[in-house]
This record gives C-alpha cells, structure tokens and sequence, in this order.
C-alpha cells in the first residue's frame, strides 16, 4: 500500500541527495528554498547542516553549523544543492528514509523540520488514510483561496522582499492572507494526513454531551488534554447524525513538543514515559472514513486506558479547565495562545 503522506497534496516531489547513497531525502520546496533560508537567517548559524538522529529520540533533527562540524572522518557528506550536509555515520541506518522539509505555516518564519518518509512497526502506526472531503467538511478555511491580484502579488513580493517573504517574524504578506495561503493549506493537510498515518492512536471519552466536551488521554504522556466540539456539527461529523452521548468513544492522535514555557494544556501524569509537555491532539474519526479500521483501532487499545481517560478528563471538567477546540486544524492552538490572541488563534472563537 502507498504512503498517503509522500503523495500530492501532501508532500510535493521528493530529490535525491548528490549522494544516492545518503540516508535522507529533500522536499523540491525545500531544495528550492534552502540556500536563501541559510543566507537569510539571522541570527546566522552557518552555511551548513547537521542532521541527527540518537536513539532515544522520538525524530531526527536537523541544526545549522559550520563546515568544520561535519568532518568526513565522522560524518557522511552530501550536497542538498549548494548547501553541504553531514549525518554522523553511526546514526546513518536511524535516519534512512527520513525527508528534509520547510514549513511556512502556521504564518510566521519558515523553519527546517525532519519528516518520517518511513516508521517501523514496531512504533505501532494507525496507517489511516486522511479523507480529504470530510476534512473539507470540518474544516472548510483550509480550502479557502485568495483572489487572483493578492496571490500575484504575494507571490512577486515572496521573490523579491526579505520582509514581505516571512523570513523576518510575523511577515506582513502572512498576517494579509492568513490561511488563505495555498502552499501553507497543503502543508496543514500534509501534517494532518502523515499523523494519522504515522503515529497511533489513543482514547477519547464523551464527558458532556450536552456542551460537546471530550477527554483525549496521552498514553506517553498520562495526560489527558479537553477538546470541544459543537454538539449539533459533533452528531453530523461523528455520529452520522445521531446525538452525541456521554460515555461514546472515539480516537485521538497526539503531537507532542518540549518547552520551556508551556501553555499548561498539557500536564503529564505520574506514568508519564517521556518529557513533552506540550501537545495537539487531533479528534480522528471525523477525518477517516474508514469504519472498519476505526472500529478495530478502538478495540485494540487496553481498558485501563479507557478508565484512565475518564479519570482524569473528570477531574479536569470538575476543575473547571477550559477545553481547546477541537477541529484538526485548531486544535493545535493552546488556550493561552487563543487568550493571547494574534496569528495563532482560532478566527471568530473557540467552539466553548
């Protein structure tokens, strides 16, 4: 079976290193946009990359560094057009298959990412299929487009403005058209369509049908993170239009982030396996339509995760905390960033 994730509207065209026998492939966005992105970041960092994976991360990561940082007596050398690259050599069997990428969404600076081309299955992936009309249905802004002067215009000013291209924070040309940016909607859709085929799933519980809150329990994490829905869309996306009921189950597939300001979304348990303590959790079952593999991605995940998702999604109900809304897209802003407000909100308010 294909990989949905590495097929158009997803990632574009892949291109192979210099060297066919490097581990890790480029994005053609990428490697069109690579030297500048080096040239033009400031604080600058060097014209060169280093691309790592130890053992006990969860990606690959890639940093900007000198030439003299990649020594060939350590690394495997490569070019990436005309920006050098290395890979130290005991990690190169970590990093086969893995995809340098550049993001530009949500608006704001571009930045450098590693992408799984490939997981083992021993990472126990959904392999589930985004559904592109049901989320054209949840999440109709992200097919939104903008006029044809505004993307001309955008675009001449992308080429010829450092400013107006979004390499200097919040660039103007992203605050003027937002989401209504169609290179940064295929790369929200890519970033959904690669979790749920790459990553696994984990409970979600109805707590209140009536206001439409859910709990998302992390099993990495033991966390649980509140979710909205609007109950009368939650019964035509979810339940085929069939009111919601407290108790329903449902499936949710986390990304997860360190930092050291944390919006406090995220509060990891006592059986917490990792140090994130930042997530986005994404409400599968309205971006899948296949019933089956949902069903049986339901029943395999253990009853103790169930009554933990419960648990602890009640105790935060009863605490008061607010849930984030739950749409895929929305989700992945926090609340304090909502409060806050700016790029990184939800337009019109969240769904509570």
């Amino acid at each position: 079976m294909p990989e949905p994730a590495l097929l158009p509207p997803f990632l574009p065209e892949l291109v192979e290193a210099s060297d066919l026998e490097f581990p890790i492939r480029i994005t053609r966005r990428c490697s069109r946009k690579l030297f500048w992105h080096i040239v033009k970041m400031d604080p600058y960092f060097g014209p060169a990359l280093r691309i790592t994976k130890p053992p006990d991360a969860p990606s690959a990561t890639v940093t900007h560094c000198n030439v003299a940082d990649i020594p060939p007596e350590t690394h495997q050398i490569t070019h990436f057009g005309s920006v050098k690259v290395g890979v130290p050599r005991d990690q190169v069997d970590r990093l086969q298959g893995w995809v340098l990428d550049i993001r530009t969404f949500p608006p704001g600076r571009p930045f450098l990412l590693m992408v799984p081309g490939r997981r083992g299955d021993d990472d126990f992936p959904a392999r589930m299929q985004l559904d592109i009309e049901r989320l054209r249905q949840v999440q109709p802004d992200l097919f939104h487009e903008p006029g044809a002067i505004s993307r001309g215009v955008a675009a001449l000013l992308r080429f010829t403005s450092q400013f107006g291209s979004g390499l200097a924070p919040d660039g103007w040309i992203d605050r003027l058209l937002g989401t209504h940016d169609p290179d940064g909607q295929a790369e929200a859709m890519e970033t959904l369509a690669m979790r749920l085929w790459h990553f696994h799933v984990e409970p979600v519980i109805v707590l209140d049908a009536d206001r439409g809150q859910l709990a998302a329990y992390s099993s990495s994490t033991d966390a649980v993170m509140l979710l909205a829905v609007e109950p009368r869309r939650g019964a035509e996306w979810l339940n085929q239009g069939i009111p919601l009921a407290n108790g329903q189950r449902f499936l949710a597939i986390f990304g997860f982030d360190r930092t050291e300001n944390p919006s406090g979304d995220l509060v990891p348990g006592p059986f917490s396996i990792c140090e994130f303590n930042e997530g986005w959790p994404v409400l599968v079952d309205w971006l899948v339509s296949d019933m089956q593999g949902l069903a049986r991605a339901k029943a395999g995940i253990p009853k103790h995760f169930w009554e933990r998702c419960e648990e602890l999604g009640r105790q935060r109900l009863a605490a008061g905390y607010p849930p984030r809304d739950a749409r895929p897209w929305y989700s992945r802003i926090s609340i304090r960033q909502q409060r806050e407000g700016g790029l990184n909100r939800v337009p019109g308010g969240y769904w509570h």
